[in-house]
């Protein structure tokens, strides 16, 4: 395998979660983990070695520095909101832990950035659902259909 075959991910939140995902995405074939970015530069450092990847601060630093083909958001529910605004920047896939986010507000705005991108990136033949947030008083789902 070529290094240009490698999906390259960056994981954003190096806690136990992210370490976990960090641990499997590093057993994967054609799967490299380049960059842990995380708030705490111990844990970041700790994870990045573990993994052969760069320790950042952020995701935004991690996805100007390293490139990623995409992104892995493992953080606790009041991070959400920057990392995911990173990656709609930087037109990267992502996967996100769930719950989105605390708050209904910054569930919505993650979902509304997604199905902007996803108006302009997929064919017309592509239906896409994401519930996007679930309690007990509300929830959102957002679709497209081309």
């Amino acid at each position: 395998m070529v290094a240009s075959d490698l999906v390259r991910v960056g994981l954003v939140g190096a806690g136990g979660v992210g370490a976990r995902h960090a641990r499997v995405l590093s057993g994967l074939p054609g799967v490299s983990v380049v960059g842990v970015a995380d708030p705490d530069a111990v844990r970041a450092e700790a994870l990045a070695q573990r993994c052969g990847a760069a320790a950042f601060a952020d995701a935004a630093t991690l996805a100007r520095s390293v490139r990623p083909d995409a992104l892995y958001v493992c953080v606790p529910p009041f991070a959400h909101g920057e990392p995911e605004a990173v990656a709609v920047e930087h037109g990267l896939p992502l996967f996100v832990e769930k719950p989105l986010a605390t708050d209904l507000a910054t569930t919505e705005r993650i979902a509304e950035w997604f199905h902007a991108g996803l108006r302009e990136r997929l064919p017309r033949a592509h239906l896409v659902e994401v519930t996007v947030w679930e309690g007990p008083d509300c929830s959102a789902t957002y679709s497209y259909s081309g």
